[in-house]
């Protein structure tokens, strides 16, 4: 069977708080870098391109739509770099239902084209009391898989990759690697590291990159992990760019094979 690999870079990084010029300076700067280490693909955490922790008027300022400024200044870098490019975003969308902002990731593939946008369907109440619904609106439904690098791809965020149906979800439709860009501050980072993100690849038969925030309450530690579940790529706490060699074996998942869907409706 004929198995496809490609180079992923993860960068985890401090992103300044509704300084959209200086993210985006940043993010030429590591995609350049991820091309002269050989990556395929760069991915960059939640929200990166606006910083993270802002109020709702805020993040509704600094809101571009899927098209806008920065997606047009990051299609013209893949194209340049030949290199896919998945950042996170808040996007502003006008509707016949009026203003909404979504917490969402764009995938550009190394032509400059948008080949995906996942909006975040799981939005997290911490415990201070910050309710991200006040933010933003979740969407009602998983973005499409597409092919991108010689992988099928789908794209969950942060707290989406906590629930066990949204992975699955993804797999069901034929994804064979997750992206997750993730903003997870350090009290809850490691046992998703090391329990979570690990569980999810191996009962799924899926690689999985998640790829944290770091700098003020983030923790960094990034991951991707193989098929079994092991980590074949990790960062510290700082800000830094890891590589991960993801290669496909074409192995089906037993626990997708075994299923008893009737069971478990019931």
């Amino acid at each position: 069977m004929a198995t496809a690999s490609t180079v992923l870079a993860l960068f985890q990084g401090i992103a300044t708080n509704k300084d959209v010029k200086a993210n985006l300076s940043k993010m030429r700067e590591q995609t350049i870098k991820a091309k002269e280490a050989g990556a395929s693909i760069i991915v960059f955490p939640e929200l990166f391109l606006t910083g993270y922790y802002l109020t709702a008027e805020e993040m509704r300022d600094v809101a571009q739509p899927n098209t806008g400024e920065a997606f047009q200044e990051l299609s013209a870098l893949a194209k340049e770099t030949g290199v896919a490019i998945l950042y996170g975003y808040p996007e502003r969308v006008i509707s016949e239902d009026g203003f909404k902002c979504y917490n969402s990731a764009q995938l550009i593939d190394k032509e400059g084209q948008s080949i995906l946008n996942h909006r975040k369907v799981h939005l997290w109440i911490d415990d201070e009391g910050y309710r991200w619904e006040d933010v933003f609106t979740p969407a009602e439904n998983f973005s499409e898989i597409v092919e991108c690098c010689g992988f099928k791809i789908g794209v969950l965020i942060c707290y989406d990759v906590e629930f066990p149906e949204a992975v699955r979800t993804l797999v069901l439709r034929g994804a064979n690697l997750i992206l997750v860009p993730t903003a997870v501050a350090d009290q809850w980072i490691r046992p998703l590291v090391e329990h979570v993100i690990p569980a999810r690849a191996y009962e799924n038969r899926v690689h999985v990159a998640y790829v944290n925030n770091t700098g003020s309450r983030f923790d960094g530690k990034s991951v991707c992990c193989n098929e079994n579940g092991e980590t074949i790529a990790s960062a510290g706490e700082g800000e830094e760019m890891v590589m991960a060699t993801v290669t496909l074996s074409g192995a089906k998942s037993w626990h997708v094979r075994d299923r008893r869907p009737a069971l478990y409706e019931k």
